[in-house]
């Protein structure tokens, strides 16, 4: 029997299927923008906007509106993250009368996962993943409209067992996985291929007994990101 979780997620990959069909998009990258004009919503940018995004309801029309964003992966998100709130409020129906979709902090968090899977869409992304290798370079050209982030975060979806670890200026921000037990702290060999990684701005790999080790660098002006998927070809024990 699935989980509320499981049905929830189930809800919004349809959700995403039908936004994808109504703006005609049949491949990556997926442009939020062309997304919400087909579904007859309107996008404008405010620049004395407060928050990332909102939806207006003005006259019989309904617009998003943006701040504006220094990269374009954060305004397709943000204009996919409002697209998400629009329909979850559209589709009440779609949710069993569980009275939790009321709740904002489980909107929020569905509207989060309607942004992800709209920029990766499911089955595009987990097929694109096995094809290209879950090369995070191969796999942004691709996706070009999701940040590194989101995309890396998105194979854990896989069920090839890993871990993804991110670092934000030589310090650790995320550390997520989809293994069945705790996530394993950082491994010696983890670290020695990210700070190699973080000292040369090339992207790394290592293989050991247990694990496949490949961290991509993302340097950009004054940040410094790198991201590391570990790749368990072994069981790990604590």
């Amino acid at each position: 029997m699935q989980t509320a979780f499981e049905l929830a997620v189930g809800v919004v990959d349809e959700l995403v299927v039908e936004a994808l069909s109504a703006a005609g998009i049949e491949a990556p990258p997926v442009d939020a923008v062309e997304v919400a004009h087909g579904m007859g919503l309107e996008v404008k940018i405010h620049r004395d906007q407060v928050e990332r995004g909102r939806v207006v309801h003005n006259a019989g029309m309904t617009t998003i509106v943006c701040r504006p964003e220094p990269r374009p992966e954060r305004y397709h998100w943000t204009v996919a993250h409002e697209i998400g709130e629009y329909m979850i409020a559209h589709s009440a129906d779609r949710w069993s009368g569980d009275v939790l979709v009321l709740d904002g902090a489980v909107r929020e968090w569905l509207a989060n996962c309607f942004a992800t899977h709209l920029l990766t869409p499911r089955e595009w992304f987990l097929a694109d993943c096995r094809f290209l290798d879950f090369d995070l370079w191969d796999l942004k050209q691709h996706y070009l409209t999701a940040s590194h982030e989101v995309i890396a975060l998105r194979t854990l979806e896989s069920d090839i067992p890993a871990v993804v670890t991110i670092f934000d200026n030589g310090k650790q921000s995320k550390r997520l996985g989809n293994l069945c037990y705790r996530v394993p702290n950082l491994s010696s060999a983890e670290r020695s291929c990210w700070m190699r990684a973080a000292q040369t701005g090339h992207v790394q790999t290592q293989t050991t007994e247990e694990a496949r080790i490949r961290v991509w660098p993302i340097h950009e002006g004054g940040w410094k990101r790198e991201i590391v998927r570990t790749e368990w070809l072994a069981g790990w024990e604590e």
